[in-house]
């Protein structure tokens, strides 16, 4: 999209707002972050859906925000206090935005890590790092350890077939 779509930002930005639907939501936080730059007067908004209940929302707003970071060193600060935070039940979404920001890329995996460590956590960084694919190689460790001796069965396999997916993709 690009540039060329900024005059769709005002429209974008009244939806994102207003419409509560989740898929709505999703896309348009999409677009806004595709649009990029042109779209940073939609920070504060997708700051607020980020912290929305629906996990589709927040990772959207995640990326979006990254992306809109690119040239918004605020968008980026937000997503950094979010993942350093360990407080936050929004670390392993903040993480994943910052995974799009090379410059990042070290606060990530540090709040991944912490997230794969943590049973409260595990959930969103097991689902990034499958997003993640073969890069998330600086997570095979913690998986391992977590494979050989988590007590919960869905946690061992969910370790396991992430394991799979980043060695498969070498």
């Amino acid at each position: 999209m690009g540039a060329a779509a900024k005059e769709a930002v005002p429209h974008l930005l009244r939806l994102l707002e207003n419409d509560k639907d989740e898929d709505t939501v999703y896309f348009v936080a999409s677009s806004l972050g595709d649009i990029g730059p042109d779209a940073r007067v939609a920070a504060a908004a997708l700051k607020q859906t980020f912290k929305s209940p629906e996990l589709s929302m927040q990772i959207a707003a995640a990326i979006a925000l990254a992306k809109l970071g690119l040239s918004s060193d605020e968008s980026i600060q937000f997503l950094v206090a979010e993942a350093k935070n360990r407080g936050s039940a929004y670390r392993g979404t903040a993480a994943h935005g910052l995974w799009f920001v090379p410059s990042q890329r070290e606060t990530a995996i540090a709040a991944l890590t912490e997230c794969l460590k943590d049973p409260k956590e595990f959930s969103m960084g097991i689902f990034t790092v499958q997003e993640i694919g073969k890069d998330a190689k600086f997570a095979i460790p913690i998986l391992q350890e977590i494979a050989k001796d988590r007590k919960d069965i869905y946690i061992r396999r969910a370790a396991v077939n992430t394991l799979r997916k980043i060695q498969a993709t070498d």
